[in-house]
């Protein structure tokens, strides 16, 4: 399939007016070309039926790994992820997610965000006028980032890293303590801290053996 398609897709997911946010928050196109094989996209649970119609012109729905079928567990009324595989090139993956959510510490198992964030991602998010697609705005951008880099082992660290360290330095640190407040409670002020001082080795591992709860 034409490397072009991905763009006509989301071209029509605009035209259609369906509501999502390119989680990834970098030109999609762009990672393909980098062998980048999963795109990770939130779409509005009350429209998932409408993007699935546009979907299944481009695409074909497989069942994600991280799938209740694989023995994970979906928390707290959170709608599993749905996976979509396009063919371009090599194959890419759209994950579709219906609620931000997060791994949870005990293995296998996923977690919403507090409405606040879900809330925020769709009254904030912002269109690019050049790659003419959706995104999470700098402040959410880099909460979920976060979140990624304390919950998700076996991550690219040092890639997140830099992106956090970016965002680290235009982020609104006001409206992201209020709502890392509401998922990392007392260890947020540890975590600006870091942020400010740009250092993200130790998040993890301090927040692992954060007692001051």
């Amino acid at each position: 399939m034409d490397k072009n398609i991905l763009p006509i897709f989301v071209e029509e997911l605009n035209d259609s007016q369906i509501d999502y946010a390119i989680l990834d928050g970098s030109n999609m196109l762009d990672s393909i070309m980098l062998g980048k094989n999963t795109m990770s996209i939130a779409v509005k649970i009350d429209q998932y039926k409408e993007f699935s119609l546009i979907a299944r012109k481009y695409a074909r729905h497989v069942i994600h790994p991280c799938s209740k079928s694989y023995g994970w567990l979906y928390l707290y009324g959170l709608p599993e992820i749905e996976r979509w595989r396009i063919k371009i090139k090599d194959d890419l993956f759209i994950d579709v997610y219906l609620m931000l959510s997060c791994r949870g510490l005990q293995k296998c198992t996923l977690v919403p965000l507090d409405k606040a964030l879900q809330e925020y991602l769709w009254n904030n998010r912002v269109f690019d006028t050049h790659f003419r697609c959706w995104f999470p705005d700098k402040n959410l951008k880099f909460i979920y980032l976060m979140t990624i880099l304390v919950f998700n082992e076996n991550h690219e660290y040092e890639n997140l890293q830099g992106q956090l360290a970016l965002l680290a330095e235009i982020i609104d640190y006001e409206i992201v303590k209020s709502m890392l407040d509401k998922v990392f409670f007392a260890y947020t002020d540890t975590l600006i801290c870091f942020a400010r001082n740009k250092d993200f080795n130790q998040i993890r591992d301090r927040y692992i053996a954060f007692v001051d709860y």
